[in-house]
């Protein structure tokens, strides 16, 4: 076998290793702290829950063409949550940290 082949195969063996460990790991890295079911509560529970342990409050609405209303709630120190609501019933979406508010600061 001449070099240049096995220059090519070591790049490939180390190329196919970094996939193996990026598919292995990917998985419970974008799962890590999102729950698999929504959690839902009544609507005003929801609010009221997250402006108590994390200072957020409704930054923007929007209604679904399914009825459903989204909403995203923001603090000022970047933590953020998505629920889905039917005006009753709230249930978390989505939940991180570190968003930005391009239209100015939160009131």
């Amino acid at each position: 076998m001449n070099r240049e082949f096995l220059a090519w195969l070591s790049v490939f063996a180390g190329l196919f290793l970094a996939a193996i460990c990026w598919l292995i790991a990917y998985p419970s890295y974008a799962q890590e702290g999102q729950p698999t079911t929504p959690t839902c509560a009544p609507l005003q529970e929801v609010v009221d829950l997250l402006e108590s342990e994390y200072g957020e409050k409704l930054r923007w609405f929007g209604d679904h063409s399914s009825g459903a209303r989204l909403a995203v709630l923001a603090s000022k120190n970047g933590t953020w949550t998505v629920i889905q609501t039917d005006g009753q019933i709230a249930c978390i979406m989505s939940a991180g940290k570190g968003s930005t508010f391009r239209l100015g600061e939160p009131a």
